[in-house]
């Protein structure tokens, strides 16, 4: 070859095509002789012949550099996809607070980042002889967190920000981290359109996030492939998915500050009240209720205008139920509580009275409190449909079925609910039952199914609660109850709602009459009767739950209880192989009356009605006791007891306060329990005395003891061996006093002690008259009897009744003292006589 060639040639995939070739004339290679015989301008001629072959084929390799251009675009358009599908999705903390490396603190979602870093300035103590801190620097900063980290974007922060106190450096931070906690409530919030790029690959939003204003994008679904053939088929474990429903259709909320998307999914709730009377939409709305009957009012219609059946936050799906949401998946707006705080200068109140304090000045003294203001955001929830992951346990209430137990249950769980009775009777007519305004009861028609039995309590305890009124009320108060129509509306929109709460069948309720109702009403009139509606059904339902759940936890208790009666007496049951065994016992656990119920097939709260009645106790009101708590306290009163009784700290007790048994029976007054209030109690001990209580009252206090030491005038109850002793603490040792166990006697006792000590004692109650006291009688032309008038004499002249008033306790018992005291000086003058 008369010619050498290099070639520059380069294939960047997606990027560069070089064709780069340069030709070089070899001169001992190449013999131009033959060429140079030729005249020139054939030598020309030829020249440019060649030169146009050149230029052809020069022509051919563009176009292929053009099919080249063509088909290195469709492999950057691959390599673009791979980078996008390839890209991970951006590490967070699940808006939880995290210690990272190098000691920064971090909390982050998808869309945001907060992190803050404080580092402590020192400097050498000689004195101490070691590094102190003098002042604090503090680093934060809000960023997005997108997953590409060199594209996130800075929305606020401080560098070494720098404090001489630490506590105003951590109440800074404090401030800055509450201003951006609305950025952490949700995992991949909303995000604004001037934050939007970190987010996008390639020009695509990734999956999993939504801007501001627009509809999400989703990802791109995958090619179809070729089947392969069919191999042996592969025993895989399924998964069960929810059943198919409508799509949920997401409220667009455009406004960007929290109170305009406030206020534009209010307006939007407006207009779903208005399109829930239509009748098929209505019904929508109460099976949505049924489901959310604990929710908010505008929250279950909300709810049911974007098509939720069962929804939930994001990470509660992922925590409590280990499912995910779907990429791409656009939630459910609703209605959150996000109370503040602030602080204001109120009016500072006395604790005691609760009236403003008044200063000096005359003006009521001001302090600052912190005040909690309520508020409410826009939240997004998703529905069970918009999510993936493991199978979905039974959630919410379990279908009812005719079986008679549980149907016996949830009827009885009604009439808890119901306000009035309900009683089963042959009702004329084609009623299944209804509601006595006169009577106060309602009535159900016997001998239906259970289910309709069901349906037509709940209707009747629906009008019950919303349309009961008092007939002997004023007429302009019974003007108050809703129209016939809206009653009927009410009743059996409650029903419809309950009934599909428990599963119950729901395909004879209509409600083509609603949009009719509707019509013309204003909008507060339909929202109220909608909360009505909702709070009644929730009541209900709230109701059957407790009573079931009251009944399934007797029947975990072993079939055993105890109740309390309202006479404070016990009673006993449990479960044997003939019935019930029972055992009455009195409020001091001992036992009063005992048998056996032959009667299995009953529940436990039937037998216990049934022993009531069997034990002339049928009336009693009961309740629940714990049975632990009981076996211990009977436990205790068969080892025995004891009960300490101190004397209330009130004026009437005053005279009475730690004064010695002998003074008090001298002046005449008696151990009044009236006075006493119990202020500890215990198990008697193996060899426990009165002697072993007082030094432990004295000395090692129980931490439970709320009383003062034991002293004078306190009062020891025990009880042992079915028997109750009471002993009053005296000055040496104790007194027993039977009458602080016998009310009906303090009067007695009190007269006969003073009686005692002017010898009067005669044995009654409120002396009969005196002799001057009947004479005046007889002036006043009152009828005296003689024979009275010849006792009086008698005991004037036998015991010198006339001659003297007694006085009064009050003055016996200073007396008393002042005898005291004059003994004890004399006894002090004689010893010192004797010293002389």
């Amino acid at each position: 070859m008369p010619y050498s060639a290099y070639d520059n040639d380069r294939l960047d995939a997606a990027h560069t095509m070089k064709i780069d070739r340069t030709v070089y004339f070899e001169t001992d290679a190449g013999d131009i002789a033959p060429l140079a015989a030729l005249p020139p301008e054939q030598l020309q001629q030829r020249r440019e012949e060649s030169a146009a072959a050149e230029q052809t084929i020069y022509e051919e390799l563009r176009k292929q550099a053009a099919r080249w251009e063509q088909q290195a675009g469709n492999t950057a358009l691959l390599d673009r996809a791979l980078t996008y599908v390839r890209t991970p999705a951006a590490e967070h903390t699940s808006n939880e607070w995290k210690q990272t490396d190098y000691d920064w603190h971090t909390r982050s979602n998808m869309v945001y980042q907060m992190n803050y870093h404080i580092y402590e300035n020192t400097r050498y103590d000689r004195e101490q002889q070691k590094s102190v801190p003098y002042s604090w620097s503090l680093t934060w900063g809000v960023r997005t967190n997108g997953p590409d980290k060199g594209q996130n974007v800075r929305i606020a922060g401080q560098d070494r920000k720098t404090f001489a106190d630490k506590a105003a450096m951590e109440k800074y931070l404090a401030g800055r981290i509450k201003a951006y906690d609305h950025l952490f409530t949700e995992l991949s919030p909303v995000i604004p359109k001037g934050y939007v790029q970190p987010f996008k690959v390639n020009g695509l939003l990734l999956p999993g996030y939504t801007v501001e204003g627009e509809e999400a994008e989703k990802a791109p679904e995958a090619e179809k492939q070729p089947e392969p053939e069919a191999a042996a088929p592969v025993q895989t474990e399924t998964v069960a998915e929810p059943p198919a429903t409508k799509p949920v259709v997401s409220l667009v909320i455009s406004a960007k500050d929290p109170a305009g998307r406030m206020k534009e999914i209010t307006d939007r709730l407006e207009d779903g009240i208005r399109e829930i009377f239509d009748s098929e939409k209505y019904a929508e709305y109460l099976r949505a209720m049924s489901r959310f009957h604990n929710y908010s009012f505008n929250n279950t219609i909300l709810i049911a205008m974007q098509g939720g059946t069962l929804v939930k936050g994001y990470s509660q799906w992922e925590k409590e139920f280990e499912r995910h949401v779907k990429p791409g998946e656009k939630g459910i707006k609703i209605i959150a509580p996000a109370p503040f705080k602030v602080k204001q200068e109120v009016k500072k109140l006395d604790p005691k009275t609760r009236q403003p304090v008044i200063g000096a000045d005359g003006k009521p003294v001001m302090e600052e409190k912190e005040v909690t203001i309520p508020a409410y955001k826009v939240v997004t929830v998703f529905d069970v449909s918009q999510t993936e992951g493991k199978e979905l346990p039974t959630i919410g209430a379990d279908t009812l079925t005719g079986d008679v137990e549980h149907f016996k249950d949830v009827l009885a769980a009604l009439e808890k609910v119901s306000p009035v009775p309900i009683a089963f009777e042959d009702i004329k007519g084609d009623a299944h039952g209804f509601y006595s305004l006169q009577g106060k009861r309602i009535a159900i028609q016997e001998g239906m199914s259970q289910i309709q039995t069901l349906k037509t309590a709940i209707h009747e305890i629906a009008h019950a609660k919303l349309h009961d009124i008092d007939l002997n009320a004023p007429k302009e108060e019974r003007e108050d109850l809703p129209d016939q129509r809206t009653r009927e509306v009410q009743a059996e929109s409650v029903a419809y709602t309950v009934c599909q709460h428990y599963g119950l069948d729901t395909s004879d309720y209509s409600f083509g009459y609603v949009a009719g109702w509707s019509s013309g009403r204003e909008m507060e009139e339909l929202k109220s009767s909608l909360e009505t509606i909702r709070s009644t059904a929730a009541e209900i339902i709230n109701g059957i739950d407790a009573r079931i759940a009251g009944l399934q936890k007797e029947q975990e208790q072993d079939q055993e209880a105890v109740y309390l009666l309202d006479s404070g007496e016990y009673l006993h049951v449990q479960t044997s192989e003939e019935g019930y065994d029972y055992t009455l016992y009195d409020k001091d656990y001992r036992s009063l009356d005992g048998g056996q119920l032959d009667a299995p097939s009953l529940s436990l709260t039937e037998a216990r009605d049934e022993i009531l009645t069997l034990l002339d106790r049928g009336s009693a009101k009961t309740q629940v006791a714990d049975l632990s708590d009981f076996e211990e306290a009977k436990e205790a009163a068969e080892d025995g007891a004891f009960t300490i009784y101190q004397l209330k700290r009130e004026d009437a007790t005053r005279e009475y306060r730690f004064e010695p048994y002998d003074r008090l029976h001298a002046a005449g007054l008696a151990v009044d329990p009236a006075h006493y209030e119990p202020v500890y109690s215990g198990p008697m001990t193996p060899g426990m005395t009165l002697d072993a209580i007082y030094t432990r009252f004295n000395i090692d206090h129980p931490k439970d003891f709320k009383g003062h030491s034991l002293s004078v005038s306190d009062v020891v109850v025990m009880q042992q061996g079915g028997q109750s002793t009471a002993h009053y603490v005296d000055s040496f040792g104790y007194r027993q006093v039977p009458e602080f166990l016998q009310p009906e006697n303090y009067l007695k006792n009190a007269e006969m002690s003073t009686e005692q000590n002017y010898n009067m004692i005669d044995g009654r109650m409120n002396n009969t008259p005196t002799v001057s006291e009947l004479e005046a009688k007889a002036k006043a032309g009152e009828v005296i009897s003689l024979a009275e008038l010849a006792t009086a004499i008698h005991a004037e002249k036998g015991q010198g009744r006339g001659q003297e008033e007694k006085p009064s306790i009050r003055a016996q018992l200073k007396q008393y003292k002042d005898q005291t005291a004059d003994r004890k000086k004399a006894a002090k003058t004689r010893s010192h006589e004797l010293e002389v």
